[in-house]
């Protein structure tokens, strides 16, 4: 199945192959925000800027649904029976309802304290089946051409 949207991705762990709508980070790299305590931004490679980027992606990212699947009990157990695009309207009602009790509620208790395990488990909901040779190598390709870019952002010639 081909990606809906050209050059967006959904952000995975090094568990997903890295392949159509997915972009894992490179394996054998740094990866977790731990390990980069007291490095600052010093990158050794390509690869290893790729991963810090999409750590801090996927913290931002698992934060913020951890916070919505304890406010929106839905967004964790009811969107596999719905469309995509019905599954896109939750997420932004959802997201919609979110923002308008943070702006005009003093005390938050659930964004304050947001779920301990907000990881996504992506296989639940959206089964894509097993990726060919030729889809995992076009895959890291992309990824391969991002991390690129941003290497050649930070070091110009």
């Amino acid at each position: 199945m081909p990606c809906d949207n050209a050059g967006k991705y959904y952000l995975v762990d090094a568990g997903f192959a890295n392949y159509q709508c997915f972009l894992a980070p490179y394996r054998g790299t740094r990866y977790h925000l731990p390990e980069w305590r007291g490095q600052g931004h010093r990158y050794r490679t390509p690869q290893d800027m790729f991963n810090h980027a999409h750590s801090r992606l996927r913290n931002v990212i698992e934060r913020c649904f951890g916070v919505l699947k304890k406010r929106f009990p839905i967004i964790q157990w009811g969107m596999p029976s719905y469309l995509q695009h019905h599954q896109v309207d939750i997420v932004i009602a959802c997201c919609t309802l979110h923002n308008f009790i943070r702006r005009f509620s003093n005390d938050d208790i659930i964004f304050n304290e947001p779920d301990e395990d907000t990881l996504i488990d992506m296989d639940s909901f959206y089964h894509r089946g097993h990726p060919t040779n030729s889809e995992i190598e076009a895959q890291r390709t992309i990824r391969d051409s991002i991390a690129m870019q941003m290497w050649a952002d930070k070091h110009p010639n």
